[in-house]
């Protein structure tokens, strides 16, 4: 067995949540074991700088929302790295092609009036009170409502017959968003390169039936702590990879399962050279003759560079298929908008596959219609020494790399609340 077979505190996963959790206890002198399942650091913030000639693109996180608020932002600023934080120009979506068809600006404005009609729409009933589908609160007949649907999806994770209008409003969302030039992945990985964890060491149990935690691995045997933060998402936790003994209470059994991650898969195209007439910056839909609505940015920063964002079901069926069948299917989404050729344009791709990666399963957390009051019991103490952390676990930052960060912080302060109470400290 490789390190220390006892600590003060084992927090389990290195995403944004862990590595923060790890960092602060470390900081206010705990002696701190951090176990992570990849051979990296990271979780679903996760940027591939090799794959695009175009330049660094983000696999997982891109853009450092309510900026003004978001610790990532501070850090980015404090560390010089290149952030854009001017608007978008204009309302979404700036291009729209449905069927291979580019449509003028009289239809990119009626579908931004939906858009914006049917967000609105969900935050009112939410904001009443009404935790209810949202696709019960739009007017699903409109020609509109499909490409609505598939944008919902690449924003929440899930189609409007399952976002939860209660949780949509419960998001706090200042509207600023920065995308970090040279990855959002990166940003994260550097500013915790010195945090010590333990990589490949995935965990098989955690029993806290004993005087003190036992945290089993296969790859590293057991380690015995005071305490534990769990950081692994809610859909992993419900899997039952991780056993837990001598189990969790029915209530946050419920709000896990109330909880689960969404589908979200981002590729990106590295063009040989930039589409003529169309700005940087450019955001819009594809909508296919399949009936695929596919989220896609044009020229980010500047580049010669596509993304696309797949969603909901469809970025479920492809992150179980594959990185080839993400490509293809954007491929032939763009062939159709700009003709057959267009695929010699492509200069190389890369692409994420979260919903098949075994140690996430997913995108990020959206609570069921009429679930929503459950999300804050993931924040509660799990056990009376075992603790959740995540992104799932912020009662209004959810969804969100500095969610995930911020309830890492939260978890570590109740740790040293519990051993104050315990006498240790």
């Amino acid at each position: 067995m490789s390190g220390k077979r006892e600590a003060d505190l084992v927090v389990v996963g290195a995403g944004a949540a862990g590595l923060a959790a790890a960092a602060a206890a470390q900081a206010g002198g705990l002696d701190v074991v951090l176990l992570e399942a990849k051979d990296r650091i990271g979780g679903r913030a996760l940027t591939d700088a090799a794959s695009l000639p175009s330049g660094p693109f983000d696999i997982g996180c891109h853009w450092l929302h309510d900026a003004s608020e978001n610790p990532f932002a501070a850090i980015a600023l404090a560390t010089g790295r290149r952030i854009r934080n001017t608007v978008h120009p204009g309302r979404m979506p700036r291009w729209l092609a449905v069927g291979g068809d580019i449509k003028g600006e009289a239809e990119r404005a009626a579908a931004a009036d939906y858009n914006a009609a049917a967000f609105a729409a969900f935050a009112e009933a939410g904001a009443a009170g009404r935790d209810v589908a949202g696709a019960t609160v739009l007017d699903a007949s409109s020609p509109w409502y499909p490409i609505f649907r598939g944008w919902c999806s690449a924003l929440m994770g899930v189609p409007p017959e399952r976002l939860s209008t209660a949780d949509y409003a419960a998001n706090r969302d200042t509207g600023e968003n920065w995308p970090v030039c040279d990855g959002y992945g990166a940003l994260v990985a550097a500013a915790f390169a010195d945090v010590p964890a333990r990589l490949s060491t995935p965990v098989a149990k955690i029993d806290g039936t004993g005087a003190r935690m036992r945290v089993e691995t296969a790859a590293d045997g057991a380690i015995e702590a005071e305490d534990v933060i769990l950081t692994v998402s809610t859909t992993v936790l419900a899997s039952g990879a991780i056993e837990i003994a001598p189990g969790l209470p029915a209530d946050l059994e419920a709000a896990i399962e109330a909880c689960p991650l969404g589908h979200a898969e981002r590729i990106g195209v590295a063009l040989r050279r930039k589409i003529d007439g169309i700005p940087d910056q450019t955001a819009g839909h594809l909508f296919t003759k399949a009936g695929d609505q596919i989220g896609i940015m044009i020229h980010e920063f500047g580049r010669p560079e596509l993304t696309g964002y797949l969603s909901g079901d469809l970025a479920k069926a492809l992150g179980a298929a594959g990185e080839k069948a993400v490509f293809a299917v954007f491929r032939d989404a763009l062939k159709e908008a700009f003709g057959a050729d267009f695929e010699n344009e492509i200069a190389a791709w890369t692409c994420s596959q979260w919903t098949g990666d075994p140690h996430i399963q997913g995108a990020y957390s959206a609570a069921r219609p009429g679930e929503a009051h459950r999300r804050p019991r993931l924040r509660e103490p799990a056990q009376e020494r075992l603790f959740l952390a995540g992104e799932a676990t912020h009662p209004e930052r959810f969804a969100s790399a500095h969610g995930a960060y911020m309830s890492g912080l939260r978890a570590v302060g109740q740790v040293r609340a519990r051993r104050k109470r315990a006498g240790l400290e």
